[in-house]
């Protein structure tokens, strides 16, 4: 009698579901006798939100860009294992963090590190203690903002400030403020030195909402931030793309394991009673229904947000409304990410049937998951300085605000190019601003930047028509790895240039390529925060396989293991990292292998980590400098 092979059936082909297929593939029977092993990709690519393109002969990455610390951590491991970690083509970031910046504020000033000093190590230290400490005052920490601490801790730093007019005298009279190479005085230009902080303040605020895919710092819960964990050791980007990792784990899986064209729209699954087939199915857009024993599903959370919602009320969690002042920061308010989620696709439709318990929908409704998105120019031949310098930029707060940068790009805080003398740039955007940006025109989107730099003393020289196709552009489209034979290969969630058309761009800039992670149905976004009203607590429960063990006087009892979830929403430390999604499906994986006896894995200890710094003091520096 010929016994049936458990078929383990996985969703995803990113870091998490390959991760999971590679290690059921390794440590499972030799000769593959052991499961019936699929892994279903919705799109027609491997690598989910890792995506490596090429542009203007760069090579760059859309999506995840950097390994965090090298000090034992699984994806580094593997980049040398293939020897990966140099490329032919130069790469984002081959040179490290990018060199120090020219720093321009709103009218034309040129700010000199000096005057930020203050301000910027204060910032730092507070979010180092948020980070390693956490609030000294634990009853003034539940459910409270990130926001609302920093902008309380500028109040409290500027109410301190005895003489502020002494202080901008003082500043002044040493010469670090600087329009046209000419000492000027800045009231002149709209500012002040309580404004001018404000607005290097808020420049850092900016930073972190790239850092975390929080929309606004009034969504990021405060207690939580300790719970974020790092490996030790220098950040680093790939040689040969991030996808090297992904061709590898995929490489070790049988020919036709990976089934392209796959998007799931249903499971149905048997929670309460045993099933005489298989206890899952999984109804396919193509039409297919596909049964298994075991899902692990690697789906993003804004994917699960969005086919949860009629699981779970709008529900509503002690937070801030919309801006970083004190009050009302115990407002009550609707969990931004169900509109986003709505936004970002067609109605939404039930995904898991029946409906997944109310303790798994309202972990998922409460966590954060936001947009990020990354825009790369490349500049003309012609274009000199400043543009080919690691540029920030710091805007005003308040009135008078020029009306010609467009709301969208005033929470971009740099432009740096990808590597120190590269002719392509890069700028990064989070929240609302970032989904925005992915409904303009490539022409709209030059506009409002070259408008943007015009505000900081930056001109462009002229305009000229273009009836010849976008050079750069199309090869964008074309790679999003390398030549690979183990996948297939599509284009990224990026815009589909129009060539032949006629267009008129500034002679600044040669062409655009742009993420657009958020209106991707496949995606809805790019990675996961603890909102406020969310806790740590819930990656864990994000973690639990369906249906939970029932009693033993339950007779007879479902099948076990019939849903498990992956992916760095799942990850208590590591969320939204690449490592914590490698973690989490090597998690998944020994869980299943731990059941059927065949690993001695305690998956409930795999993805924890005993090379995480301790001391990530120093590391605050390399966050900031990451973004470029």
């Amino acid at each position: 009698m010929v016994t049936k092979k458990p078929r383990i059936v996985i969703v995803g082909a990113g870091m998490a579901g390959l991760a999971a297929a590679y290690q059921l593939q390794r440590l499972s029977c030799a000769d593959n006798s052991c499961f019936d092993l699929i892994v279903l990709e919705a799109s027609q690519r491997i690598g989910g939100r890792i995506c490596t393109a090429k542009f203007g002969g760069d090579q760059l990455e859309l999506g995840a860009t950097w390994i965090h610390g090298i000090g034992g951590s699984p994806v580094y491991d593997i980049v040398r294992k293939v020897g990966a970690l140099k490329g032919n083509t130069p790469w984002e970031r081959q040179d490290g963090l990018p060199r120090k910046a020219l720093v321009k504020a709103e009218g034309g000033l040129t700010i000199d590190h000096g005057i930020m000093e203050p301000i910027v190590n204060m910032y730092k230290k507070l979010m180092s203690e948020l980070r390693h400490k956490g609030v000294s005052d634990k009853s003034d920490c539940k459910n409270r903002s990130v926001g609302v601490f920093l902008r309380d801790s500028l109040n409290d730093f500027m109410s301190k400030q005895a003489n502020i007019t002494e202080i901008e005298r003082s500043i002044l009279s040493s010469k670090k403020l600087h329009h046209n190479n000419q000492l000027c005085c800045i009231d002149s230009f709209g500012w002040n030195w309580r404004s001018l902080q404000d607005g290097i303040f808020s420049m850092h605020e900016f930073m972190e909402r790239v850092l975390t895919a929080a929309s606004t710092l009034s969504d990021l819960d405060l207690a939580a931030e300790k719970e974020y964990q790092e490996y030790s050791g220098e950040h680093i980007t790939i040689g040969k793309g991030y996808v090297s990792v992904l061709n590898y784990l995929a490489s070790c899986l049988p020919f036709g394991t990976i089934q392209f064209g796959k998007k799931v729209e249903k499971f149905v699954w048997s929670p309460t009673q045993p099933s005489s087939i298989a206890p899952v199915a999984l109804y396919c857009e193509d039409g297919s229904v596909i049964e298994a024993d075991h899902v692990i599903i690697t789906v993003s959370l804004g994917v699960l947000k969005a086919g949860t919602l009629r699981d779970c009320l709008c529900v509503s969690v002690p937070g801030k409304l919309a801006g970083s002042g004190a009050k009302g920061r115990h407002a009550s308010r609707p969990v931004h990410d169900f509109a986003m989620a709505i936004a970002n696709g067609n109605e939404s439709h039930q995904l898991f049937q029946p409906p997944l318990p109310s303790w798994k929908t309202e972990a998922i409704s409460r966590l954060g998951f936001g947009v990020v998105n990354k825009l790369f120019l490349q500049l003309d031949p012609e274009v000199e300085e400043p543009l080919r310098s690691h540029l920030q930029l710091v805007y005003k707060q308040e009135p008078p605000m020029s009306d010609n940068i467009p709301w969208w790009f005033r929470k971009t805080f740099s432009l740096c190019p990808v590597y120190d003398g590269s002719s392509t740039l890069l700028a990064w955007f989070a929240g609302d601003e970032a989904l925005h940006m992915e409904s303009l025109s490539d022409e709209a989107i030059v506009s409002g930047v070259v408008n943007t730099l015009s505000e900081f003393g930056i001109e462009h020289r002229s305009s000229l028509t273009r009836n010849e196709p976008r050079e750069g552009m199309p090869s964008a489209e074309k790679d999003c790895s390398s030549d690979s034979p183990v996948h297939s290969q599509e284009s990224c969630p990026k815009r589909q240039p129009k060539t032949g058309t006629t267009s008129r761009l500034p002679t600044m800039f040669k062409a655009i390529l742009h993420s657009s992670w958020g209106r991707d149905p496949l995606f809805r976004g790019s990675y996961s925060y603890v909102a406020v009203g969310s806790s740590g607590q819930d990656f864990d429960t994000m973690a639990e396989p369906l249906p939970k063990c029932h009693s033993l006087l339950t007779a007879p009892p479902p099948p076990p293991l019939q849903l498990l979830f992956a992916g760095e929403a799942t990850d208590r430390h590591f969320y939204s990292t690449t490592h914590g999604a490698y973690h989490s499906g090597i998690r998944e994986a020994n869980r299943l292998l731990h059941h059927y006896g065949l690993s001695h894995v305690d998956p409930l200890l795999a993805s924890e980590c005993c090379c995480c710094s301790s001391d990530l003091s120093s590391d605050d520096d390399v966050l900031v400098d990451l973004l470029g």
